[in-house]
Parts: C-alpha cells; structure tokens; sequence
C-alpha cells in the first residue's frame, strides 16, 4: 500500500535526491537562505523517513548509509561556500563513515583533496611559509595518492571521466603553488595537465565548476611564465562562462585572477582599478548574503547535524 514502510522509504531517498539538487543550484545562484531551507528538508528526509525504518532490512540500512553521506556532501558544499573551510572538511570527514561503495569513496577522497589543495589566493600562495598551508598540501596529496590507487583497482567499477579531470587540475594545482611566482620547468607540464583537464570537461563532463577553476589556473599558469595577453584571453573564456552561470562565488575567483593578470600587463592601470570595483562589489555582496544565512537557525542545525540511529 502506500503507506508500505518501503514506500515512506522510497518517497523519503527521492524527496533527498531532489533537495539536495535544488541545494546545489541555489548555491549556484549565491541563494544560501534557500540551500539552507533545501539542506534542512534533507535532514528531514534522512531523521524521519529512513532512521525510523532502517530496522526492517539490511536494502534500507544501506539506503540510510548512503543518504547520510549525501547530506554530508551537501551541508560541506554550502559550508565551502559561506567561507567556513573546517566546518566544510568535518562533513567530508563524516561522508566518509558513510561511504559504501567503492565509488563513493572516491568521490569523497578527492573532494577532500580538493578541500585541501584548491586554495583560491592565486600566484604566490605558496610563499607565505605558513606551516598549516605545507601541512595541508602535504595531506591532499597523499589524498591524491589514494584516489589513483582507488582509481587503478582492478575491481573498481564506475566512470571515471570526472574523477581523472579533477586529478589533472589538483595536480596542476600543486604545481603552480609551489612554483609560487618563480617560473620553473613543472609550470609547463601544469600547462599540458590543465589543457588535457579542459579537453576532458568539454567533451560533456557536464562539471563547469572544474572547467572554469582550470581556465584561471592556466591563466596564472600563463602569468607566470610570461604570457599575459594569452592569459586574460583564458579569463575572458571563463568570465563568459560563468556568467551566462550566474554564480557570484565562482565570478570572484574570475575576477581576482583578471585583477593578477591587469596588474602585470603594461599601461592597464585604468582596467585593473575597474577591475578591481567590481571584484570588491561581489565580495561584499557575497559576504552580506553569508552573514543573512548565518543567522537563520538552520544554519546551526546544518553545521552541528550527524546521524542519530
């Protein structure tokens, strides 16, 4: 019937699937009071339809299992965006418990890699000599390691197009940070490792996520071994992008890597103050949304959420 216990088991999984997609556009659009509204709709779905039924079949207990890990994911998706990273990489950390396929720990290692090594400060991050930045790098590339051994497994099943595209960026991530603002020989093989990324997502890898964060590192990439015009010409690509996307968090890692680019590139001062407005504007509009989200109180339920069976 429809109230079966299977039945409340299977609207409650759909009902999950669905918030967190809508939690994730809203992220897209910067909306985080609406991704706070979808994420807690989730917990909803995860503490009422399936904690209460998880009793009836071990097909339910592993259903709860991977929900759980769902939601995991999407609160540390919101977290990374409302600028609280540790919040973030403790619900990564929980995914993690929750994660029974081999897939799935996959897919939660290298976000956790990408947690790590994905800094957004640009050129010359790799010079402040702050120990915890070194620690953390060294931590996301045994994350790295992992992840291609997971990937390498005979008995691993599953697509990899996505997983081997981020691979590319963080390895090109690692080595631009520590090349800092010094060109070296690595910088051309970052180079040929972010083109191989960007082949990989426009051949319907569907993440534009990772298309753009790559189009801004080639770009840095470029900056540094001396090549502004080609460069900006990257950023223009992903400025496009991004705004036919209308994600204001993504458009600011845009527009701090035109603000690096203008400033190297001759007689573009006027540009670069421009440039710069602009950049500012997005930060404290993205920063007034955050401070809105913060106080609503689903915001502290997201953060302090963990499964209670």
């Amino acid at each position: 019937g429809s109230s079966s216990p299977w039945s409340v088991v299977e609207r409650a999984a759909l009902r999950l699937l669905l918030l967190e997609r809508a939690s994730t556009l809203c992220l897209w659009r910067t909306d985080f009071t609406n991704a706070l509204k979808a994420l807690s709709g989730m917990i909803q779905c995860v503490q009422q339809g399936l904690v209460s039924r998880c009793s009836y079949s071990a097909q339910v207990s592993s259903l709860l299992l991977e929900s759980a890990c769902t939601l995991h994911l999407a609160i540390s998706a919101y977290l990374n965006r409302a600028g609280d990273v540790q919040g973030a990489q403790k619900h990564l950390e929980e995914a993690m418990k929750h994660a029974v396929r081999p897939s799935n720990v996959l897919y939660v290692t290298l976000l956790q890699a990408v947690s790590l090594l994905d800094t957004d400060t640009g050129i010359g991050s790799a010079t402040g000599g702050v120990e915890e930045g070194g620690g953390a790098r060294q931590k996301g590339q045994e994350l790295l390691r992992q992840a291609e051994t997971l990937m390498n497994a005979p008995s691993f099943e599953g697509d990899l197009t996505w997983a081997n595209a981020t691979l590319l960026f963080l390895k090109a991530q690692c080595i631009v940070m520590e090349a800092g603002d010094s060109e070296t020989p690595l910088l051309s093989q970052a180079k040929e490792l972010l083109e191989r990324c960007l082949l990989a997502s426009d051949q319907g890898l569907g993440d534009v996520q990772l298309h753009i964060k790559s189009l801004v590192l080639l770009s840095d990439t470029l900056l540094i071994l001396g090549n502004s015009a080609e460069a900006r010409e990257y950023l223009g690509r992903a400025h496009k992008r991004v705004m036919l996307m209308g994600d204001e968090c993504l458009e600011l890692r845009v527009l701090r890597g035109l603000e690096r680019c203008y400033v190297r590139m001759p007689h573009q001062a006027l540009i670069a103050k421009a440039s710069l407005k602009v950049k500012n504007s997005r930060e404290r509009s993205i920063q007034g949304k955050i401070e809105l989200a913060r106080a609503v109180p689903d915001h502290r339920a997201c953060v302090e959420w963990h499964l209670v069976e």
